[in-house]
């Protein structure tokens, strides 16, 4: 197996972990921001139920068996998904109906509606905004993949191999993060769903496929918008640095051409001269040659007289 594949694996792992164990720790401050807000409607059920404190103590306490169930119903809640308490209520950031449901003091920690859209906003949000950071620290740090490095390493002058399996091993990683957390929350949403009674609470949870849909929405914008945002600026990056290394070139060239025409000029002109002087020389060669016949022939003449 390549070292880039086996790291990818192993990040993806790591990473699928750190996403795991943030989302139930999200899950559990809801919870705890539900007991701060509502424990004022716990104590009325109590009082509601005539229940002395032995008995307060003892449904306090028994009530701990329904925190892991209630932390994975607050993280659905948080998303969107909300839960169902049988035919009697459900709760969502939306809607918020308890009055139907029997008088157990845990029922009273059930969230109402969340009236401020900006608030709705900001909690709908927020795992998609986890899940970016992580991933994108992922992506950048010397734990992860260290991709700021790598990219600076490599100059972005062209597009080579090593640049290709940068990106596609840190894909690779995310979508095996994805995939491990998306089947731990719907292992999760389905174990925590339930009965508890006959007829109207018969059925108590989460509605598992709706849930785990939201959920795959948000970690897949979270994980794959920081990669899809450093591919985009490396693609800028690559363009630019090829722009410019092609008007390097052009100017390169452009200048080059006046000094190969002035060359050829002085070549064209010294060639002119040689010929000239060749052609200068030439009469003279003549005459002389003429004049050394002729000096040559006047002793014949002479004597013929």
């Amino acid at each position: 197996m390549p070292s880039g594949l086996r790291l990818a694996i192993t990040q993806g792992v790591h990473v699928a972990v750190w996403l795991i164990a943030i989302f139930v720790l999200m899950g559990a401050l809801t919870v705890v921001v539900w007991i701060a807000l509502y424990h004022d409607a716990v104590g009325k059920l109590f009082v509601l139920s005539e229940m002395g404190t032995s008995s307060r103590i003892l449904t306090s306490l028994a009530a701990i068996v329904w925190l892991p169930n209630l932390i994975i119903w607050a993280l659905s809640w948080l998303t969107g998904g909300g839960f169902y308490i049988g035919e009697l209520a459900s709760f969502t950031l939306w809607t918020g109906q308890g009055e139907a449901l029997p008088p157990i003091p845990i029922f009273g920690l059930f969230p109402e509606a969340v009236t401020s859209s900006v608030q709705r906003i900001i909690l709908l949000v927020l795992p998609t905004i986890v899940t970016g950071i992580v991933a994108l620290l992922t992506l950048l740090t010397k734990r992860g993949f260290d991709m700021l490095a790598s990219l600076r390493k490599q100059g972005l002058r062209q597009i080579d191999t090593r640049l290709v399996t940068t990106f596609l091993y840190s894909c690779i990683s995310l979508v095996i993060t994805g995939l491990i957390v998306l089947l731990a929350l719907g292992l999760a949403f389905f174990c925590s769903n339930g009965d508890l009674g006959e007829h109207r609470l018969k059925g108590v949870g989460v509605h598992v496929t709706e849930s785990a849909a939201v959920f795959a929405r948000d970690i897949s914008v979270g994980l794959l918008a920081p990669w899809l945002m450093l591919l985009l600026v490396s693609a800028l990056v690559l363009l630019w640095n090829s722009t410019i290394d092609s008007l390097h070139r052009s100017v390169t060239l452009v200048s080059a051409v006046p000094a190969s025409l002035n060359s050829y000029e002085s070549s064209d002109k010294s060639q002119t001269r040689i010929s000239g002087t060749d052609t200068s020389s030439q009469p003279s060669h003549t005459v002389q040659t003429v004049n050394k016949t002729s000096h040559s022939d006047a002793p014949g003449q002479s004597s013929g007289q």
